[in-house]
């Protein structure tokens, strides 16, 4: 699994590059992608806060994709699963997608819709 890292913004007003944005308001930002986190960081417009692991094992969820996992979690569980994301931007619908696939591969993934 890919870890989320987690960045703030110390130096600029705004920054937008590498698929992120960040400004005063909101100058946190999270990407799973190491390369772009180690990219930021060495520009010194960002600090790295936190690295996040994925929490696919998690007794809570037993490892089920569900509302409360990232963007990042469920990119990361679509890719190992090769779940086609395609169309897929927004939280809902990659989970959606993830859910879709799950049912038509008839792999007995319980998605607590029946609770």
């Amino acid at each position: 699994m890919i870890s989320n890292y987690k960045l703030k913004l110390i130096r600029g007003r705004s920054y937008t590059g590498n698929g992120i944005s960040a400004n005063i308001k909101n100058p946190i930002i999270e990407t799973g992608n190491k390369q772009v986190a180690d990219k930021l960081v060495a520009g010194k417009r960002f600090e790295l806060i936190d690295v996040v692991e994925p929490n696919v094992n998690n007794e809570a969820d037993n490892g089920v994709p569900n509302e409360k996992w990232s963007v990042a979690q469920l990119k990361d569980y679509a890719a190992a699963n090769g779940v086609d994301l395609t169309g897929a931007k927004a939280k809902a619908d990659i989970l959606a997608k993830i859910q879709e696939t799950g049912e038509e591969n008839g792999n007995g993934v319980d998605f607590g819709e029946n609770e």
